[in-house]
């Protein structure tokens, strides 16, 4: 079935539903139920967190130790690493040489010039002429491949592509403007070592967030969803990959089929593919990715867009397999669920604002369904914010201050970016169903020109031992 006529079949549904019960039950807010869901989901996660770390600290494990005792050469596989470049002459060549500096004895550089028109082919041709006259023996390999400008379009295109111009047994995927530590792979590489894990996602962190209010909205933003991921590795729940800064192995990648061309978000839906399968993909909140943040508000709401289109189409291809498919766990599916609540969040705010409205003119609403009403998006932001305090404080080494702030401007952030965009994606999906999505590039190179980040990497780079035991068994 089309998107938009599945889309418009599940609306139409929860509309007449939600209408009807508050029609029914005038004194019941269904809408107050949603939000307790979602809270009671999110203080789930956290006290899965809180409870390993009390498990782990009777054993006398300390979570945030670093590993010891890896033996790099015995878990060395061959580790191709991506990058898909399209229009990245600013940046590519300072990330190819930052990645040239790691620890890790086995691995491959492939950067794929995706139909650039900016001069990256000649900056990496010049690149790789200049890292050939320095060669040796131990030499790291470095190739780029340029696409042909009637090559099809999109990440996923890309990546497909590189399957064949690679060989590693394990695929490291980073976006052109990536920033690691030396560490960064030789202490990624464990957390693939289980046969039953497929791919494990780092923690993703925004480059000179102190710059301005809209990265550090950013970075709260990246702060929570790390520890959201974080409670759903430890809980063996469906954790998701992220885009820049993922490892998954190639036998998995071609087992579900490789990338999916026509979807706009490979990340999330090469994740949702490998939950069907009974795959399993961890989260790595010691190692760390470091990206350019997006400096444009506007900008901003485009490439959010672009996540939730991306995201709820893949909802869309696969909500009925991820119900109905027994190999997909229960905690897996319930956890999707908890997400698909999200897209309908909007749409259930709606329903009470029309059936209030609608009640007051004919005078039949209640002052406590009118006060419910009005108070229901500040009471959102502040069902939100102790556990948005806790992933800024605990998490994310944050200062009692600076997480209160944090907490609360995340909360309106989420809200005052969320809403909008999911109803712009509603619209969309239903009223332009084959409209082409216009990709907006995120610029990159500008906020960090008179710096080297690589020689700002603050937070430690080490997993630790309960991250790498938990639930890989």
């Amino acid at each position: 079935m089309q998107h938009h006529v599945s889309l418009a079949l599940i609306l139409l549904v929860t509309f007449v539903c939600l209408i009807a019960m508050e029609v029914t039950y005038p004194t019941f807010s269904f809408l107050l139920l949603t939000i307790a869901f979602m809270v009671l989901y999110v203080m789930f996660l956290t006290v899965v967190l809180v409870v390993k770390r009390y498990r782990a600290k009777k054993k006398g494990i300390n979570l945030e130790a670093p590993l010891e005792g890896v033996e790099v050469a015995e878990l060395a596989p061959f580790v191709s690493v991506v990058i898909p470049a399209h229009n990245e002459a600013s940046v590519i060549e300072a990330s190819v040489l930052a990645l040239l500096e790691q620890t890790y004895p086995n691995f491959e550089i492939l950067v794929m010039d995706d139909r650039s028109t900016d001069g990256t082919a000649e900056v990496l041709a010049e690149l790789k002429a200049k890292l050939e006259a320095q060669a040796t023996e131990t030499t790291i390999s470095f190739s780029f491949h340029t696409r042909p400008s009637a090559a099809r379009p999109g990440k996923s295109a890309v990546l497909n592509d590189a399957l064949a111009l690679t060989r590693g047994e394990y695929l490291l995927i980073f976006d052109a403007d990536a920033r690691v530590a030396s560490t960064y792979i030789a202490n990624l590489v464990p957390y693939l070592e289980p046969d039953n894990v497929v791919a494990v996602q780092s923690r993703k962190m925004i480059l000179h967030h102190e710059n301005s209010l809209l990265l550090k909205c950013q970075q709260w933003e990246y702060t929570f969803d790390a520890h959201l991921q974080r409670c759903r590795d430890l809980a063996g729940s469906a954790v998701e990959l992220r885009g820049n800064g993922q490892m998954v192995k190639r036998s998995a990648v071609v087992a579900v089929g490789g990338w999916n061309e026509a979807s706009i978000t490979d990340d999330l839906d090469l994740s949702t593919r490998f939950h069907l399968a009974g795959f399993l993909i961890r989260f790595s909140a010691s190692v760390q990715v470091w990206e350019e943040g997006v400096l444009a508000f506007w900008s901003l709401i485009k490439q959010r867009c672009r996540w939730a289109e991306g995201s709820l189409r893949r909802y869309l291809d696969f909500g009925g397999d991820i119900l109905n498919n027994r190999s997909v766990m229960l905690r897996t599916r319930a956890d999707m669920f908890a997400y698909w609540v999200n897209f309908l969040f909007p749409l259930i705010v709606a329903a009470e604002y029309i059936v209030v409205g609608v009640s007051t003119l004919l005078g039949k609403a209640t002052l406590q369904h009118q006060l419910i009403s009005v108070g229901i998006l500040p009471l959102f932001v502040a069902s939100f914010i102790p556990t948005i305090y806790v992933s800024l404080r605990r998490f994310g080494g944050f200062s009692r201050l600076e997480s209160f702030k944090g907490s609360f401007l995340t909360g309106l952030f989420m809200v005052g970016v969320w809403i909008p965009v999911v109803f712009f994606v509603f619209a969309k999906v239903l009223l332009k169903p084959n409209a082409a999505f216009h990709w907006e590039k995120t610029e990159h190179g500008v906020a960090n020109q008179a710096t080297d980040e690589r020689d700002e990497l603050p937070l430690t780079q080490e997993p630790n031992t309960a991250e790498l035991t938990t639930m890989t068994s």
